[in-house]
This record gives C-alpha cells, sequence and structure tokens, in this order.
C-alpha cells in the first residue's frame, strides 16, 4: 500500500550535484550555466506556445497518468 503525502517545500534546495567524477572522466561543459538557462528561456519564448496545453501538467511536482 502507497500512501502519498505531499512534499515538503525545501525538497528541491537539499540536492547538490557534484561533477567531480564525470569531470575526472574528461567531461567538460560547452558553456556556462547562466548562458544555458537564458538559451533555455529563450526557446521557451519563442516556441513554448506548442506546450501550452500541457504546461500545467509538466510543472506538478508528482505527475500521475490518466
Amino acid at each position: 500500500m502507497i500512501t502519498f503525502v505531499e512534499d515538503r517545500k525545501f525538497n528541491d534546495y537539499r540536492y547538490h550535484i557534484l561533477s567531480d567524477k564525470i569531470k575526472a572522466l574528461g567531461w567538460e561543459p560547452k558553456m556556462e550555466w547562466e548562458e544555458g538557462l537564458q538559451m533555455t528561456i529563450d526557446w521557451y519564448k519563442e516556441f513554448g506556445y506548442r506546450y501550452e496545453s500541457r504546461m500545467e501538467e509538466g510543472l506538478r511536482a508528482h505527475p500521475t497518468l490518466k
């Protein structure tokens, strides 16, 4: 039996990503975080209309199948 509970508000802020291992294998980012984030924002400004009808569904913390 599964009982679903509300997420704690601080959950998303407690997960840290360490990239030491992947960098040790030779991986490097192709751009700075800020540049990539701005490119993503710009893309959604230009093409986001394609997803307007499903946007709220994608923003839910725990989407369910209907």
